[in-house]
């Protein structure tokens, strides 16, 4: 019988029987006269066939127990099986923080998912394997700063108050290393404030005070707030402004505000002496005053001259100089009184970024605790000076 072409034979119709039978070309014989044969193959004989090696179906698409074999026996390979393999570690190299975390060289490699509201201080210490590099990002609604411990983050300023850090939701940054304890910082980082309060200035009650380079007047609305912690048993000024004055009376615990029609005398204890307290005063458009401590209001008043003030901790250069800690003063030509437990916030300072100050003196937060300028971090740019010697220090309001 000829050969005939494959393409010119009858196609089986429907569900093929056992019995029939499906050309093979062989291609296998080159010479003789089988050359380039059509060969006979039954239904039957693919069935018998069909549980030879890879072809094993039983192996290939139910063997779940060992998945690794039936990839191989699939022909797919050992590519497969590490694709999957490399799938599934690929979570585990994501790691969760939800607070402060120190770095360790079980995070190389891995990324590091910040999860929490809140800030995120990520420290990076000296020491950690050559080579550590890590990825952050940042999963919550805060925002995560890196700190460094013994080693140096180029492209970075780190610190109490770095103004850098990974800023909002989703933002990723990358640490890379470029030599020992000494890394490189890349991605979603933003020169952005990030707050924290850690110092204060401390005044010796003999003749220290702070003095703003320009005095700072209002003739409407304003507030100042301001932190204080009396050490010396005294009468001493926290603020002077035009005729008037706030100062902590002795160790009675009341706040006198003198040069106000009325006066404003809080009561007795409405603060504890050795202790952290808040002061805020506000003036409404109707020159109407209200002062508070810690929150509380201590009285009302009214005043339509123009408030300047131009020493905190002194009257004058040596009268009535203020003993003990200061800290946080911020000025604003808005009327705050709406949001004094903002601004309180239950016995602890907090970013004042969004109120707009005018004048805002961190007290050394920003300045790094050193030398005698304290910058003004509000719309005004009036730095301060910080005048005979007071010093800084860690103890704030907590």
């Amino acid at each position: 019988m000829a050969n005939r072409r494959i393409s010119s034979l009858s196609s089986l119709g429907g569900t093929p029987n056992t019995a029939d039978i499906i050309p093979i070309t062989d291609v296998s014989d080159t010479t003789g006269s089988a050359q380039g044969t059509t060969k006979k193959v039954t239904v039957a004989n693919l069935v018998a066939a069909a549980p030879q090696g890879d072809l094993l179906a039983a192996n290939n698409l139910s063997d779940v127990a060992n998945a690794g074999t039936s990839r191989t026996n699939l022909g797919l390979g050992t590519a497969a099986t590490t694709a999957s393999t490399d799938y599934a570690s690929a979570f585990y190299n994501i790691v969760t923080k939800t607070t402060h975390y120190t770095l360790t060289n079980a995070e190389n490699g891995k990324v590091i998912f910040c999860n929490s509201s809140g800030l995120i201080d990520i420290t990076v210490p000296s020491g950690l394997t050559s080579g550590f590099n890590c990825r952050v990002v940042q999963g919550g609604a805060g925002r995560v700063r890196f700190l460094t411990s013994g080693t140096t983050i180029n492209g970075y300023t780190s610190g109490s108050n770095a103004p850098n850090a990974v800023i909002g939701q989703h933002g990723v940054a990358d640490l890379v290393p470029t030599g020992t304890n000494i890394y490189s910082l890349h991605g979603d980082i933003n020169y952005l404030l990030v707050y924290s309060n850690v110092n204060s200035v401390n005044f010796d009650g003999t003749n220290d005070y702070f003095d703003p380079s320009s005095a700072i007047s209002f003739t409407g609305v304003y507030t100042l707030s301001m932190w204080f912690k009396q050490t010396t048993d005294a009468l001493g000024i926290l603020a002077f402004g035009g005729s008037a004055y706030i100062e902590p009376s002795g160790s009675n615990g009341r706040v006198l505000v003198s040069g106000y029609s009325g006066g404003i005398h809080s009561a007795t204890n409405s603060y504890t002496f050795g202790q952290w307290s808040h002061f805020m005063i506000a003036r409404n458009s109707s020159n109407a005053v209200e002062a508070w401590v810690n929150g509380v209001s201590a009285g009302t008043g009214t005043n339509s001259g123009t408030a300047t003030f131009s020493k905190f901790g002194i009257y004058g250069t040596s009268v009535q100089p203020f003993g003990g800690d200061l800290d946080e003063i911020s000025l604003f030509d808005s009327d705050q009184s709406a949001n004094i437990a903002t601004i309180y916030n239950s016995g602890v300072p907090t970013d004042l970024t969004s109120l707009s100050p005018v004048n805002w003196y961190r007290m050394g937060d920003n300045d790094g605790a050193t030398g005698t300028t304290i910058t003004d971090l509000g719309s005004g740019s009036n730095n301060g000076t910080l005048i005979n010697g007071p010093t800084f220090t860690t103890n704030v309001p907590s």
